[in-house]
Formats: structure tokens, sequence, C-alpha cells
């Protein structure tokens, strides 16, 4: 009881009182600072988790590559120049009045919005720098092999000429073929992922798609150079040099990067490769780490994978876990 400091009540931004009633605990006594029985009270442990959840957290911006927070908090004192809304202001001085939490504007660290070596290589104009990159990248990379002992799903939207023909799930017909991650419009690939979620996430489906779904199994050992797996280096001493934070960047990053992920898709196929193991873009909102496959060519027509069975797949519940943050002005 002698720990509350303040209750989710004392707030008057609605982001901020939200995310207040979630780290907080119910308790019926009077908040010390509002009076409020019924707002979720909070510790001092909680108010500084509550802080940085909602500004610093919630004020994280996606940029070409990475992404960095605008906000920052600490108990040096700082100053309430702040351009937002009036409730949000209130917060903001009763924080630092009360709790001597100061909220400012924040200048990260530039590799955090992508300035590493590794992209400037490899989304540069120099091709030899480029193509030496790309070679490191290779050797850094882990080898693996799939066989029959491995399943891929790949997920079918829109329309489909014969959805239980197994030829509509190898990778598209040339008349079809646009620019993806790994591929431009010459070269066929055929996307997939070891999970059925990781599918559906990956063709940003809507609800009304009509869905199928196809499982795949090996009738071969396929040899797939692994992305996600880079070996560290000692030479890498910063952020700014980590090639493992590039690749990450890289493969977060939207078609601006695909320069590059066609260039590492090229000399990967040149090296007798049968395809890929990439990250899933959706990483970032998922509690693990899931990967997708990309493999060259048509590799149901060439006998490499089969279709062991097609279903129609049906989407019953969606639902979204979210955070609030500060709208403010820059």
């Amino acid at each position: 009881m002698s720990n509350i400091i303040a209750c989710s009540n004392c707030f008057h931004d609605t982001g901020l009182k939200h995310e207040a009633r979630k780290v907080g605990f119910q308790d019926n006594s009077l908040c010390p600072v509002c009076m409020s029985s019924s707002g979720r009270k909070l510790t001092l442990d909680l108010l500084h988790d509550l802080c940085w959840n909602y500004f610093v957290s919630g004020s994280y911006y996606k940029t070409e590559y990475g992404g960095a927070s605008t906000l920052m908090i600490n108990d040096s004192g700082g100053n309430d120049d702040i351009e937002c809304s009036q409730p949000l202001k209130h917060d903001i001085q009763l924080l630092q009045r009360n709790f001597n939490i100061s909220v400012f504007y924040y200048a990260p660290q530039m590799w955090r919005i992508g300035m590493i070596d590794w992209i400037a290589i490899l989304c540069g104009s120099a091709s030899r720098k480029r193509d030496h990159a790309i070679e490191q990248i290779l050797l850094r990379s882990h080898t693996t092999y799939i066989n029959s002992n491995n399943i891929l799903y790949r997920l079918r939207t829109g329309n489909i000429g014969s959805t239980i023909s197994p030829q509509e799930y190898d990778a598209p017909p040339q008349q079809v073929l646009k620019d993806g991650r790994l591929n431009v419009k010459e070269d066929v690939v055929l996307y997939a992922a070891f999970d059925i979620e990781t599918c559906i996430h990956e063709c940003r489906v809507a609800i009304n798609d009509e869905m199928y779904i196809a499982r795949l199994r090996p009738l071969k050992r396929l040899k797939l150079l692994d992305l996600t797996k880079i070996k560290e280096s000692d030479e890498e001493s910063t952020p700014f040099e980590n090639l493992n934070i590039a690749m990450h960047f890289i493969f977060t990053a939207g078609n601006s990067s695909y320069k590059a992920t066609h260039l590492l898709a090229s000399a990967i196929y040149e090296r007798g490769f049968d395809g890929i193991i990439y990250p899933s873009y959706f990483n970032t909102v998922r509690r693990h780490e899931f990967k997708n496959v990309a493999l060259f060519g048509r590799p149901i027509t060439t006998r490499k994978i089969e279709v062991e069975c097609i279903n129609r797949l049906v989407l019953n519940t969606v639902k979204y876990n979210y955070s609030m943050g500060p709208a403010v002005a820059y």
C-alpha cells in the first residue's frame, strides 16, 4: 500500500491512461495524487515502465532501414517543450513535477536508422565493393538442407484456375510474374514458409479473400542458404559495422531493399543453391523468429517438391495486440 504513488486516473491523455491500466494493478485504496479509488495503481517501478512503454517504445518510427524512438525519458531534468495536445502536456508536467520524470526529444544513434556500412555498400553503385560484400555474406551464411522430412506451405489467393491442380501452386507463370523480394520479373521463384500463419502474414490476406493452402514436401535433398544465420565477426566491433544488424534491417525494409536482395538471390542461384531461407517481414511483431523459403525455378514442375495436399483456408478470428504512444509534433 505504501508503495503506491499514482494511478491510471491521474492522467488525462487517453493513450497514457490506457497504457497505465495495462501495467497497473487493482487496489481500492485512494491514490495519493488524484485521490481516486478506482484507478489501476502504480508503484515507482511501474510508473517508469509505463513511461518507457508509452513515450519511448510508443514514439518508435520505422525508417527506410531500421528505425528509432523520437522521444526519451530520464530523471535528470529536462524541458517541457514537447509539442502535443493539452491533455498530454498536462501529463508530462505532472510526471516532471511529481515524480522527476522528464520527457524530451531524442536524436538516435545513426546506425539505428540504417547508417551501416554493409547497407551503404549493398545499396550503393560501387559494383566491386558490392560484389565483395555479397561474397562475404555468402561465406558467412549457413548452408542447410531440407528433404522429405521437412514440410513447406504455399498460400494462393484470388482467382485460381483449378484449385486442386498442383501446378497452380508452383511459381507463377511468365505472363503474371512481378518483382518480389528475391526475384525480378524475368526470374522465377516459388515463395513458401515452414508454417501456415507465416504464409497468411506474408500474403497480406484480406477477410474476403478466397484462400487455398498447399502442403509441400521435398522429393529430393535441397540445398538452401540460410540468411537468418550469419556468422559473427570479431572485426565488427560496433553496430555500424555489424552484418547481422544490416541483414535484419534489409529484410524488414520495404521494396527499397529489393536491389540488394535481388543481387543476393542472383549470386546464391549462380552458386548452385536450390533456394534461400530468409526471415519473415513480420518477425518484429511476432513472438518468435519465423522463416520464409524461396525456391528457384518451378520446383513442382521439375519434381523437386510435390504437392501433398490442398485445402481451402478460412479465417475465423483476427486479433490485434496493440499499444498506444504519444502524438507529438517534430
